[in-house]
This record gives structure tokens, C-alpha cells and sequence, in this order.
């Protein structure tokens, strides 16, 4: 009976754990989480949570800088004493045969866990949604561009290539594309909000970035709409589907941003003899990318378009994207595709990609409330080795 030590930030990622310890009810859990709402949820039900709070003592060495600090959320202190909390946490509560469920890897928590996994030899997974609903990624260096699948593609060789189902699932997943993204399904609206700031008020340390901030952002960008064609362009087009400015893909998995990759995109669309449809990324924080844009397409002829994407990419003659899901969507379309980040599908073949999704990934739903098998279960902990 091995421990399993998770990091909470958000209801559907405790819901998810929690549905993951009813599949291996022989293991010890713990949680730790810095908001007071989750801390009182799974103490509730009965899990062992600890609650990350300022104080802890300072180490002689930070770990890797996370996401939220380059985005520039709070104070370099406050994620200093953050890591703190969390290495605390960690020391006292990890035991040596403890295996810890990291998801994705890039924020500060999470980064703290991983250099103390590190030192003290302990077993990892990360995890992260598997870009196709009912799929999970796991993976024991990381996910995305960081993960052991990006740096060998080789691996999915030697699975199963089952050509029937994957066209089954094809077919299926083509007709229902029409439904709202899994982004779409994450809870907006924390009703326990309160309980969080008073929590903060408390000496909790928020993973998160401030409230004010994140409506005074979102408010400036709700008064900058771009003008954009909800129609199909009717001339031959390159798709280049934007993401966001604050996209962790973006600023720790490319060397160009959305600025440099659209002037590329135009120089390849404009060697096809094809027009750049531009697709803005709906939830953009940065009140400033759409002004910008706007400006550049008028200057370069470039079009706009805020069509669904299932509607837009089967009239794609190419697609353009730095390390986007739509760029495994074009290939599950048969979509000439140029990556002009890094990612862990580059190196994708039809055979690879037919195996990556069908054999690779782990058929489990994050956001139903299904129960997740003990088959299942073994299979992601499966990913779990000692990182170096």
C-alpha cells in the first residue's frame, strides 16, 4: 500500500483525485492545496489535506520558477513563499515510498514538487487532459513538449494499431465536434470564492492570480471585440488558430510567439498563393493582442474569422500552428500541417497518430463523475518512475 500525494487547485482537479482514490482504495492519499474551500471539502470527505500558509522556512535554493510568476500574477516574493509552503509540506508529509501526481507540471507548486521528487528519488507522474474528450495524458517526465513521448515518438511504435476502432472513433468524434470544447466544461464560477479570500486573509498562499487583477483584465478585453467574419472564407486559405498570450505552451515550449509565427504563417500562405485566415483565440487575456491584430491584418490582408473551428478546418487547405490541439486535429483530418513550436506531436505519422489516441492515452474522462476502473487506475500509475 504505496502513497499518492497530489496537488488541489480547482474543484474539478479534486474531483478528478477523488474519483482516482475510489479506483485504489489500498493506497495512502494526501492532499495539500492553499485554498481554504478545498482544504474544508476534502477534509469533509475524509481525505488527509494540508493547507500551504506563509511562514514556512526559507530554502537555500528555489526551485524552477513557475508559470504564474511569468505571467507576473503576484510578487516574485509571494511565489518564494509559496515553494516554501510547499517543500515544507512535502518534507513532512511524503513518505519514501511515496509516488506524486504532478498535473502538467508547469506552475509553481508543481515545479516545487518535481525538484523535490529529484532529491529524494520518488516516483512521478504527470498528467494532463489527453487533447481528445474521454482521454487522459500520463506521462514520467512531463506533458506536452516536456514529456518522454515528445523526446521519443518511437515509443508508440511497438502498441497496437487498431485501424477499425480508431476509424470507429473517427467517425464518432467528427459527428460530435459541434459540441462545446472541454475547455468549455471547466467550472467558471467558484461559489466558495469568499472562503478563499478569507483563507488568504489568513495566511493561506494563493496559487491564483488575484481577483481584482484578473477582472480588471477581463473587462478590458471584453471592450476590445475585434471585428471578425463569422462565415467560411471563400477563397483558398491557411488556418493559423491563435492561442493565448498566457498559453504555458507558449512561454516555456516555443521560441516564437503569436506575433513572429503569424508573420510566418503569411510568408507560407503567401508561397501556397493562399490567404491567412486568422482564427483569435476566444478567451485571449491581453487587451492588447487584439488591437495589434487588427491593425496587422488590415496592413497585410489577412482575414478574421470567429467561426467554430469543427466548421473552419475541414475548408483548411493547411494549418499553421506553433504547438496548438488544433494541430492534431488537422492531422486527424489529413491536414498538410506546419509546427513551428515544439510539441509531442511533430513527429506524428497517420500509424502514430491511429496509436497515440487509441493505445496511448488513457480512456478516462476528467470532468464526468464515471467511475474510473481499477484497470484504468494501474495503467496511469504504470507512467510513474523515479525522475532524474
Amino acid at each position: 500500500m504505496t502513497q499518492l500525494l497530489a496537488h488541489i487547485d480547482c474543484l474539478e482537479r479534486y474531483r478528478f483525485f477523488q474519483r482516482l482514490s475510489t479506483a485504489l482504495p489500498d493506497h495512502r492519499w494526501q492532499l495539500i492545496t492553499g485554498r481554504l474551500s478545498l482544504l474544508r471539502l476534502a477534509r469533509q470527505d475524509g481525505f488527509p489535506c494540508h493547507w500551504l500558509r506563509r511562514g514556512a522556512p526559507s530554502l537555500p535554493e528555489q526551485p524552477k520558477a513557475g508559470l504564474e510568476q511569468a505571467l507576473a500574477w503576484r510578487s516574485p516574493q509571494h511565489w518564494k513563499q509559496l515553494q516554501n509552503a510547499t517543500w515544507e509540506a512535502l518534507e513532512a508529509l511524503a513518505a519514501v515510498d511515496c509516488t506524486l501526481l504532478i498535473w502538467n507540471g508547469c506552475r509553481t507548486v508543481e515545479q516545487t514538487m518535481t525538484r523535490f521528487a529529484q532529491q529524494r528519488n520518488l516516483k512521478v507522474v504527470y498528467l494532463e487532459l489527453g487533447n481528445f474528450p474521454g482521454r487522459l495524458f500520463a506521462d514520467p517526465q512531463g506533458v506536452n513538449a516536456q514529456s518522454r513521448l515528445a523526446s521519443r515518438p518511437e515509443i508508440l511504435d511497438t502498441l497496437t494499431d487498431p485501424v477499425e476502432a480508431f476509424e470507429n472513433w473517427r467517425a464518432d468524434y467528427l459527428a460530435r465536434r459541434q459540441q462545446p470544447p472541454q475547455s468549455a466544461q471547466v467550472t467558471r464560477v467558484n461559489q466558495r470564492w469568499w472562503l478563499d479570500q478569507l483563507g488568504y486573509l489568513m495566511g493561506g498562499l494563493s496559487a491564483d492570480e488575484p481577483l481584482w487583477k484578473r477582472a480588471w483584465r477581463k473587462w478590458r478585453a471584453r471592450r476590445q471585440r475585434i471585428p471578425a467574419s463569422a462565415t467560411i472564407p471563400t477563397v483558398p486559405f491557411v488556418l493559423y488558430p491563435m492561442q493565448v498570450s498566457s498559453d504555458s505552451q507558449l512561454l516555456f515550449n516555443s521560441d516564437v510567439g503569436n506575433q513572429q509565427a503569424l508573420q510566418q504563417a503569411s510568408e507560407y500562405a503567401r508561397s501556397l498563393g493562399m490567404t491567412l485566415c486568422i482564427k483569435p483565440h476566444p478567451a485571449e487575456p491581453d487587451p492588447d493582442v487584439l488591437p495589434w491584430l487588427l491593425a496587422q491584418s488590415q496592413a497585410h490582408g489577412w482575414l478574421l474569422t470567429s467561426a467554430p473551428m469543427p466548421q473552419l478546418l475541414p475548408h483548411a487547405e493547411a494549418v499553421v500552428t506553433i504547438n496548438s490541439t488544433v494541430g492534431l486535429e488537422a492531422l486527424l483530418l489529413d491536414k498538410p500541417l506546419q509546427v513551428l513550436g515544439r510539441c509531442h506531436y511533430s513527429a506524428f505519422t497517420p500509424k502514430r497518430l491511429r496509436q497515440y489516441l487509441m493505445s496511448h492515452l488513457l480512456p478516462i474522462d476528467y470532468f464526468t463523475a464515471d467511475p474510473i476502473t481499477r484497470a484504468q487506475a494501474d495503467a496511469l500509475l504504470a507512467h510513474a518512475e523515479t525522475v532524474q
